[in-house]
């Protein structure tokens, strides 16, 4: 019994911090007042399938998993704005976080395609 519950916490504690710094704003609004006076560049970076099964208009398509996003991050501007999605938020929060390492400062993950969807268009 106490091991489940030592193995609950960490698990708890894990999601916590894996969360916490992925989205500056916490609310959609924050991010639609964001876009409006920075619309910067919309990257989703889910699987070319996933992009081929709907998209938001605007965004580029860049997959984390295959390389193409770490390819691309050489040769984007760090003084621009960058808003990030994939399929639920977890992969951008990757990418957020190896660009932010990378010295970008303007980077944020929008979350899932659904969510970000609502938020940019």
């Amino acid at each position: 019994m106490k091991s489940i519950l030592i193995i609950g916490m960490i698990a708890i504690l894990g999601f916590y911090f894996y969360k916490g710094d992925q989205t500056a704003p916490k609310a959609k609004q924050d991010f639609k007042t964001m876009i409006k006076a920075d619309p910067g560049v919309v990257i989703d970076v889910r699987t070319k399938a996933e992009w081929d099964g709907g998209h938001i208009e605007r965004a580029i398509n860049s997959d984390w998993t295959n390389g193409d996003f770490q390819k691309m991050a050489e040769t984007m501007d760090k003084s621009k704005t960058y808003y990030l999605h994939c399929a639920a938020g977890g992969r951008s929060g990757k990418a957020m976080d190896y660009l932010k390492e990378k010295g970008f400062t303007k980077v944020y993950n929008l979350g899932g395609y659904e969510e970000a969807r609502k938020i940019v268009e």
